[in-house]
């Protein structure tokens, strides 16, 4: 049986926001903020807008995947 991986886990995504920056995304204004250490990998997203939200995969948000490699949440203003 052949394993497909998800689109998230196989195209980086797109586009960095500068911590400090808005978007607007469905009407809804975010701001990047830097991102907290955490312990645990699962922990990486508790403080994100978008935790228990679909994510939208075309924005950057891990240090891996952001050209400034810090990781960042978006919070909702």
């Amino acid at each position: 049986m052949a394993r497909t991986k998800s689109i998230r886990s196989s195209t980086p995504p797109r586009r960095t926001v500068a911590v400090g920056d808005y978007f607007e995304l469905a009407g809804v204004r975010y701001e990047v903020v830097l991102r907290g250490e955490v312990v645990f990998p699962r922990e990486a997203c508790m403080g994100c807008a978008f935790a228990n939200k679909n994510c939208p995969e075309y924005l950057a948000c891990s240090s891996f995947d952001r050209r400034d490699g810090v990781s960042v949440w978006f919070k909702e203003k």
